[in-house]
């Protein structure tokens, strides 16, 4: 084979190895282009991190008065809702207006039990409906005060 011959081959294989001006031009434009959205994205995400910490501050600010305001008596609600030991039941009502004034009361069982007016009640139904000592006290009410201007104590068990 000739110089000329193997100059040629290397040539051919050089151009054949060679990219195509459009592939070339594609390639450098997806490069620059992946460079780009990899930059923005950068700076993007910071901006978006101090956006996000500036209004979590921000959040804090305005609410922790809020929080600290009505917390307890959230608290002191949903014990009360749930039920939690440490609550207390709603033990007396008051009525106001212009012709009463009393207050009724609930009695817990061993409220009854060292209460004079109840045990007199109780000894009371027992002689008048022996029956009922076995019967479990579900709720009592002590009702005290004025009602239509008359005064009022009045005991109530079941």
């Amino acid at each position: 084979m000739s110089i000329e011959q193997q100059l040629r081959d290397k040539l051919q294989d050089c151009a054949e190895a060679m990219e195509n001006p459009s592939d070339m031009q594609k390639r450098i434009q997806e490069a620059s282009y992946e460079r780009y959205r990899n930059e923005k994205n950068n700076e993007t995400s910071k901006s978006n991190l101090n956006i996000r910490m500036v209004a979590c501050v921000l959040a804090v600010v305005l609410l922790a008065p809020i929080i600290i305001y009505t917390g307890p008596t959230v608290a002191a609600q949903i014990r009360t809702l749930l039920n939690l030991s440490g609550t207390e039941d709603a033990r007396n009502f008051v009525t106001k207006d212009a012709d009463s004034d009393y207050v009724i009361t609930n009695l817990y069982a061993d409220e009854i039990s060292g209460n004079k007016a109840a045990q007199e009640v109780i000894a009371r139904i027992y002689s008048g409906f022996p029956e009922t000592k076995n019967f479990d006290i579900a709720n009592a009410q002590i009702t005290k005060g004025i009602r239509a201007g008359e005064k009022i104590h009045i005991f109530n068990i079941i």
